[in-house]
């Protein structure tokens, strides 16, 4: 096929692991996460008033959107939906969930020795069982897949299994919109399951084109020119994936979310490998926690010049900031996965290779 960017067949190396663009995807778009958590932290938990923090927040509109539906996206694309449920529920429970949780018990441990607060041991957890927390992520990211499962066991077809995730997108936003309490981030789970089925449709019709590239930009310009449009009366943060939105702006979000994914997925593609970001792809799910936990120390100890420096300096150090505290989760993801301190016997690198469809 002359038309074809990439064979989904050949998305595995030989010997069961992943093309290094897969996590080269991953390690862009955790990054990514990392850079929002930058200014938004600063500006709400650590309160600095600083102006690069206000301007690198106007900046969100080109990747927020896509940043954290990419993921469920990936999964759809390398998750195998073919195995007993028995199986999948086991795997995606280790690979996800008890993962998850022992790398936030290790970030509470590295919290309690930077504050000596016994409550850190726990911070992220107990919410979590609730709604948000560290663990929200992680926790909607699993529910989304088995609900996948159950779709394709049971819908079977694509156009059906469309129909219940245009359902799910509407019931899950508007549950949120109204206020009512959500348990186990199964509001986002239930917005958020429609990327698990675009990922694993572009890997089973061999989608990822040259045509789809193309139907990507285009939908992108429309939904960037809606957004200039409408954005001065609409807060992002009530249209974007990590947080839900409005009914309303679901078309909005659709829009803007879906190409970004794709786009995301073809640029790392056409990239095909950096050591920097496959380094940080491998080990996207322990970066996302513990940047949580490390950046607001960062900024209380050593953010104070952001408030006071001019702007071009301001620009500089913020930079430096972020580079410093990727580079510290990198240090600690070496750490961890140093066999003797695994708190779990699991390779601590999300979406476990016993998932993907070999």
């Amino acid at each position: 096929m002359q038309n074809e960017i990439v064979d989904s067949k050949e998305m595995l190396q030989v010997g069961g692991g992943r093309k290094s663009w897969i996590d080269l995807c991953k390690g862009i778009l955790i990054l990514l996460v990392v850079f929002f958590h930058e200014s938004r932290q600063g500006l709400s938990e650590v309160e600095l008033d600083s102006e690069v923090l206000r301007n690198a927040t106007r900046l969100e509109f080109m990747y927020v959107p896509f940043f954290m539906s990419a993921f469920f996206l990936i999964s759809g694309y390398c998750s195998n939906f073919d195995k007993d449920f028995k199986s999948f529920f086991i795997s995606n429970f280790k690979g996800l969930i008890l993962q998850s949780f022992s790398i936030a018990l290790f970030a509470g441990l590295l919290l309690f020795i930077i504050t000596w607060n016994s409550a850190s041991f726990h911070i992220g957890l107990s919410p979590s069982f609730k709604s948000g927390g560290l663990l929200w992520f992680t926790i909607a990211l699993f529910e989304a897949k088995i609900i996948f499962w159950l779709q394709k066991k049971y819908l079977r077809r694509h156009q059906y299994i469309l129909l219940s995730n245009i359902f799910f997108i509407i019931v899950g936003s508007m549950l949120t919109h109204l206020g009512y309490k959500e348990y186990l981030n199964i509001y986002h789970a239930f917005a958020l399951v429609p990327f698990i089925q675009i990922g694993f449709f572009i890997k089973d019709q061999y989608l990822l084109s040259k045509k789809l590239l193309l139907n990507s930009i285009i939908c992108l310009f429309i939904g960037i020119l809606m957004y200039m449009l409408l954005g001065v009366r609409i807060s992002l943060c009530s249209i974007i994936g990590t947080w839900m939105f409005e009914p309303l702006f679901i078309p909005l979000f659709l829009l803007l979310s879906i190409p970004g994914c794709i786009l995301v997925l073809i640029l790392s593609k056409f990239i095909e490998s950096s050591s920097f970001f496959v380094f940080y792809g491998k080990d996207s799910l322990a970066i996302y926690i513990l940047h949580l936990i490390i950046w607001p120390q960062l900024l209380s100890y050593i953010g104070r010049p952001l408030c006071s420096l001019n702007l071009i300096f301001q620009v500089f150090y913020f930079i430096v900031l972020f580079f410093v505290c990727i580079a510290i989760c990198g240090l600690f993801v070496r750490l961890i996965n140093i066999p003797y301190v695994r708190i779990v016997k699991l390779d601590f690198r999300d979406f476990s290779r016993k998932d993907l469809n070999i």
